[in-house]
């Protein structure tokens, strides 16, 4: 509803395959050996994929955020990477799997604004601390899951009376 194709859809970015990504495979475009081995693919899908800058929250995320307001919802639980449940107001998210609006230097670890890496005048966003890759807070294929957020959604499950699943294939894990 938000616009953001889903990912495995018929319409979804892994299977409407673009002429100049077409020899690669899309979990590997989104993966950590394609960001250290083939650094300008990655960063280059990444701006033309996964902008969502301009892409507003939808009436779920508007309702999930008015329930934790009124104290019905602890906590979201999500795979999403598009930031979209705190732009809508939700306070207590866990993003399992990341999110593009944070982006940090792969070896100082300075951080940087969402929209670093898109507006990057280079095709590959360097640190202008230690002069390394930028990268997205995103975990991608071949990397384990943030500790802190799977202990944020741990504690969200262990509380919760009842567990609202929607919007997943389930075919990812977890």
């Amino acid at each position: 509803e938000s616009g953001i194709p889903e990912l495995r859809s018929k319409d979804g970015l892994y299977n409407v395959r673009d002429v100049q990504f077409e020899d690669y495979e899309p979990e590997y475009l989104l993966s950590i050996d394609c960001l250290e081995g083939d650094t300008d693919v990655f960063f280059e899908f990444y701006r033309q994929k996964l902008e969502t800058s301009g892409i507003l929250p939808n009436k779920a995320h508007y309702k999930l955020a008015e329930m934790e307001r009124a104290g019905k919802l602890a906590g979201i639980i999500t795979q999403n990477i598009d930031g979209l449940h705190q732009k809508a107001g939700s306070v207590n998210v866990a993003e399992i799997h990341g999110t593009t609006l944070k982006n940090y230097c792969m070896r100082c670890g300075k951080r940087f604004p969402s929209d670093y890496i898109f507006r990057s005048p280079t095709p590959i966003p360097h640190c202008d601390k230690c002069g390394d890759i930028v990268r997205p807070y995103v975990t991608l294929y071949g990397e384990t899951l943030p500790e802190e957020e799977l202990a944020k959604a741990d504690s969200y499950m262990i509380g919760a009376d009842v567990l609202i699943v929607g919007g997943t294939s389930l075919t990812v894990w977890p």
